[in-house]
């Protein structure tokens, strides 16, 4: 594991284990998320709600192998990686609630909502730089890796209405019907709204 002047060896038939930890291996991870919410009640049976939130990731990973880990034939290897992520969503719906003598029992959501994803990823990859002191790729510039490096962006939205009829009797019969149209930016271009129905119903027979 070491040479006989008490230096340490890098590579011996393979990785030396103990030199590992003389490599760079540093990962950084930032996250942020914001919510806001409104409520307005126009009776007692009907109100409408707002709410907008929002998410934002940077994930950076730096990598350096160091020339002591050289197994030879390369001298130092380094490479960045930086993904960002951030999406939004807005949901703004109607909720209207009535009872009658506690026996009929009705239930309407009317609603419209908007989503946004994003992503970006930044990759550089370089080899043999003049100096194992600085990991970052500047370092590199002038040796990188081309098949490695590189950036790519993507990105996709959405856009929906939606309603839903919900009825029961005394808690006992149930029905509820749903009718959804999703305008999405990865359907055919042809097809961008897909309707999306569904309805139910059950019976509660303890109750009888």
């Amino acid at each position: 594991l070491y040479y006989p002047d008490g230096t340490i060896i890098g590579t011996l038939w393979g990785a030396n284990p103990i030199a590992l930890d003389v490599q760079t291996n540093f990962t950084n991870i930032y996250n942020a998320s914001f919510f806001q919410f409104a409520e307005y009640k126009f009776n007692k049976d009907l109100k409408f709600t707002t709410n907008v939130s929002g998410t934002l990731s940077l994930y950076r990973y730096n990598f350096m192998r160091p020339t002591l880990l050289s197994d030879g034939y390369l001298n130092n290897f380094g490479s960045h990686t930086s993904t960002l992520n951030y999406n939004w969503l807005n949901e703004n719906y109607f909720n209207y609630t009535k009872s009658i003598n506690n026996t009929h029992n009705f239930t309407g959501l009317l609603g419209f909502s908007m989503q946004s994803w994003r992503t970006e990823i930044d990759s550089y990859s370089g080899r043999n730089s003049a100096t194992d002191a600085v990991y970052t790729q500047n370092a590199f510039a002038a040796n990188f890796d081309l098949t490695r490096t590189g950036t790519t962006e993507t990105a996709h939205t959405l856009a929906s209405l939606f309603t839903r009829f919900t009825y029961n009797y005394k808690s006992r019969y149930l029905f509820t019907a749903n009718v959804r149209a999703d305008g999405s930016s990865r359907f055919a271009k042809d097809k961008k709204i897909g309707y999306f129905p569904s309805g139910s119903a059950a019976w509660r027979f303890s109750d009888e």
